[in-house]
Order: C-alpha cells, then sequence, then structure tokens
C-alpha cells in the first residue's frame, strides 16, 4: 500500500459522521490488495455483515457487496485504511504462508504486524468464534515457545502486545429488549492464561529492562475492567514461587500507580488490595464490583463471562454478596443467572426475608404508573421463584 495515499485519504475523508459499521476482520491478498468484513445488529441485536474489496492499484479504489449512503462508505474506508497503515510495512506474510503455517500448526520468520495479519486471516475465514482462536493457538503457542527457548523476551513482549492491539475492545449495541458486548477478548483466555503461566516460570529478571513495553501491555489490559477481573480469576489457581511473585507484584504496582483508568476504579483497587494484602480494602470494593457484574448481567443479552466472573467471586468471598447485591434494588431477575438451589441452604432464611422485602416493595409501586408494570413484572417473578424454591417453608411461617 502507497503510505502517502493512505494518509492522504484518511486527512481529507475524517469527519464527525459516526459510523454504524465496526470492524470485523480482514484479508490480506497482497501489498496492495485486501478484503474486509465490518457489521453491524440491528434492533433484535442480529447481525448484519458488509464485505468489500479496497486496493491502490490506481488511487484508492473499493468494491462494495451492498449498497450503502456515502458517509457510511467514506467512514468505513477510512477504519479500514488506519488497520492497513498498523502493518504496512512490517507485514509480508502470504495467503499461501499462513496456510503452510496453520498446517505446520507453527509460525517462522515472522513479524508482530504478520502475527496480526495472521489472526485477522483466520477470523475472515471463520468468523469470530472459538473454533478460529483455537486455529490460531494451535499455531502460535508452537512460536512462542520457541521464543521463550531462544530466551528473545523483548520479541514475546512485542507479539503479545500486537495481539492485545487486536483483541481488546468492546462494542455495545441497544436492542429492543437488552444490549450485547461485543468482545474478543473472552474466547482468548484461555490461551492467555496458558501464556502468563509459561511466562511466570521461564522469564527471569531479565525482561524486567523492557519497562516500556511491559508498562504499555499492562495498561492496555487494566483498560478493560471486565477483562482484567476475568483474568485475575482465571490465573488465581496459579502456583508462582515468592520471588517470582514478588517481582510481578512490584511491576504491576508500578504501572498501577501510573495508570487512570475512567471505568475501572474498582477494578484496579480490587487488584491493588489484592497486591497490597489489604483484606478490608477487598472485602470493600467487591461488593461494589460484584454489583457491576450482576447490572451487566441484567443488561445484557450475552453475559455468559459476567456469570462466570460472579460465580467466581461468589465461591471465594461467599454468597453474603448476592444478597447484598440483590437487596440494593431488588431486581429478581438476579436469580435467573445465579440460581437459588445452587445457594448454600444456610443463606436461604435471609433471602426468604429478603424476598418478602421485595414484594412489599413492588407493591407500593404498583399504585404510579411509570412504576405499574415493572413492579407487577418483578411480583409475578418473585412469587415464581417462591413456588420453585420454598413453597414447603414460605407460607407456613
Amino acid at each position: 500500500m502507497n503510505e502517502k495515499l493512505i494518509t492522504d485519504y484518511i486527512d481529507q475523508h475524517t469527519s464527525s459522521y459516526v459510523k454504524k459499521y465496526q470492524f470485523n476482520s480482514y484479508l490480506k491478498k497482497n501489498d496492495h490488495f485486501y478484503k474486509f468484513h465490518y457489521y453491524m445488529r440491528d434492533n433484535q441485536l442480529q447481525e448484519i455483515s458488509i464485505f468489500f474489496e479496497l486496493n491502490d492499484y490506481d488511487g484508492i479504489q473499493t468494491t462494495f457487496t451492498e449498497d450503502i449512503n456515502e458517509y457510511e462508505k467514506a467512514a468505513i474506508i477510512t477504519d479500514a485504511l488506519k488497520h492497513i497503515k498498523k502493518i504496512n510495512h512490517n507485514s509480508t506474510v502470504t495467503p499461501k504462508q499462513i496456510k503452510e503455517f496453520i498446517k505446520l500448526k507453527n509460525f517462522y520468520n515472522v513479524t508482530s504486524e504478520d502475527i496480526v495479519v495472521i489472526l485477522n486471516y483466520i477470523l475472515y475465514h471463520h468468523g469470530i468464534n472459538q473454533k478460529s482462536i483455537d486455529i490460531f493457538y494451535s499455531c502460535y503457542l508452537n512460536h512462542f515457545n520457541d521464543l521463550i527457548e531462544q530466551k528473545d523476551f523483548h520479541q514475546c513482549l512485542v507479539e503479545l502486545t500486537a495481539i492485545f492491539d487486536t483483541i481488546m475492545y468492546e462494542t455495545f449495541w441497544t436492542g429492543t429488549f437488552n444490549d450485547y458486548l461485543d468482545q474478543q477478548y473472552y474466547l482468548h483466555l484461555f490461551y492467555i492464561k496458558t501464556i502468563f503461566n509459561i511466562i511466570i516460570h521461564k522469564m527471569n529478571t531479565s525482561v524486567l529492562v523492557y519497562k516500556d513495553e511491559i508498562h504499555y501491555l499492562l495498561s492496555n489490559i487494566f483498560h478493560y475492567p471486565r477483562f482484567t477481573l476475568c483474568l485475575l480469576s482465571s490465573i488465581d489457581e496459579l502456583e508462582i514461587d515468592e520471588t517470582t511473585m514478588n517481582i510481578l507484584i512490584n511491576t504491576v504496582t508500578i504501572t498501577l500507580n501510573d495508570l487512570e483508568v475512567k471505568d475501572g476504579k474498582d477494578t484496579i483497587e480490587y487488584i491493588k488490595g489484592l497486591y497490597y494484602y489489604d483484606l478490608n480494602r477487598i472485602k470493600d470494593i467487591v461488593q461494589e464490583l460484584f454489583k457491576s457484574i450482576t447490572e451487566d448481567i441484567i443488561r445484557l443479552l450475552n453475559h455468559d463471562m459476567q456469570v462466570t466472573l460472579g460465580k467466581y467471586f461468589l465461591d471465594k468471598y461467599g454468597y453474603d454478596i448476592l444478597i447484598n447485591a440483590f437487596a440494593l434494588d431488588y431486581d429478581s431477575y438476579l436469580f435467573s443467572a445465579f440460581k437459588i438451589k445452587d445457594i448454600p441452604v444456610e443463606y436461604h432464611p435471609i433471602l426468604k426475608e429478603q424476598l418478602k422485602k421485595a414484594i412489599y416493595y413492588y407493591k407500593e409501586l404498583l399504585d404510579y404508573p411509570d412504576t405499574k408494570l415493572k413492579a407487577l413484572e418483578q411480583i409475578m417473578f418473585i412469587n415464581r421463584l417462591i413456588l420453585e424454591n420454598f413453597k414447603d417453608t414460605m407460607y407456613k411461617e
């Protein structure tokens, strides 16, 4: 691609228009020809895809599979060119080579930009799903282990940064009844845990000379509180010796002290509590974190990640946080994610009392037009919960 041509097009077409279609993946055919996949979601949260080809053989030329308005088209092309610009100079891998890599289950003589091109190649052909991620890491983990054995720790960090720059995003869609969160990082979580395990046990203190790379990588992670908490829960069982743990704590603490995260204050405070062994801080923050998790569960149609994270907190800190979260606003739909039958029986008496209070709370809201429908729905659902879980005792008290 002609960098001047790309830069000029981006400068000329940058506007305040907010595009509807979001980036999915691309296929690099050669240095001058790309295929792109963009998508959006409708009010029912169903995915609507659009594909187009882009080349610079004679200026910036595109061919779209669907007709879209010129403002949307210009915004999509500008965004696509920004993706190309990131990898334009340092990626030479071809589709033929990628096929061989996948067949051999390893990468050879690749740059960090090549890694991004390979990942996008797989996503373009197979979609953003667990199958695609499994294919990618079936190759990348072997390549990563080779770098570790060669003690090329700098390249490890550079490649991980490139991968995280690609997968770390969150796109919210508003539907008629629920919202939807598109994110790719959760699909990578198992493999990121595996990579962290390799790093922790194979890297030595010499890696700390790459402070800037470590700082950038950690900053990228911590800017996504949902992912940070999932990552913590997934590596909680790793066995780490005291020396390595102290190095890790010091490195993370330095990053946290320098970091300003707009929407992740509680997550950052929780991590600090863990690393400073401050149990009082942890107990205060976990309740707030669990509140955020339950809000996501109720709000989002695809909330598997939040349910898994919520169960982690319940197992680690006890079911009091669940009952307290319910008592905050009496949203009984919380128990559609965390089943009452899974709650230890010693918590049932206080839970029954809270359900009773919730019914009285919503009975008062029936008198107001703005809240009558919601109150009726909640009362019906609470009665259903009672009949399913406490019918033998609730109405005998």
